[in-house]
């Protein structure tokens, strides 16, 4: 561990004397997002199985054992309604506003990069607009920095219910 200037992007979004101000700092978290999934060189993290895959066995795993607020229930939705696969990225896997890092007005570090792998960037993109998603400002205001893809509202949601796992 390592101490890092900055304050966590919840922070700053709290601190914020304005909503330009706060629309900069969404703007910014889209674009900080936007970079990391067009990285080109994934060779340290390629993986030989899906990424979806892989998260899907290991919550089955957790509500066998208990260790997850997600349920059966919902589980066997996301079994049932997998989204159509998309070309994977390099992926934060916990992408929150208080994940990031802001320094000088502008997200600039990852923080808690445990769950940093290749995988679908549309749950990052979901756990990133999550906290927005009923301020169309603050939803355009990401979208001006993240210009890869709009997830749908049936992925938002997916992604939502994958991450209550997790």
């Amino acid at each position: 561990m390592s101490f890092e200037d900055g304050i966590t992007l919840t922070s700053a979004l709290n601190l914020a004397k304005s909503t330009t101000e706060k629309k900069s700092l969404i703007r910014s978290f889209g674009q900080f997002l936007h970079h990391l999934h067009e990285k080109k060189d994934l060779q340290n993290f390629k993986q030989e199985n899906n990424w979806l895959e892989e998260r899907l066995v290991k919550a089955q795993s957790y509500v066998e054992n208990g260790q997850t607020d997600g349920n059966l229930e919902l589980l066997n939705q996301l079994n049932s309604n997998k989204p159509i696969p998309v070309q994977q990225t390099m992926i934060h896997g916990d992408y929150t506003t208080d994940n990031v890092l802001v320094v000088n007005g502008k997200v600039e570090l990852f923080i808690d990069v445990s769950g940093m792998t290749v995988g679908d960037p549309r749950y990052d993109e979901s756990l990133a607009i999550g906290k927005f998603i009923h301020n169309p400002e603050y939803i355009h205001a990401f979208y001006e920095g993240y210009k890869r893809y709009k997830v749908t509202k049936e992925e938002l949601r997916y992604f939502e219910g994958l991450y209550e796992f997790f």
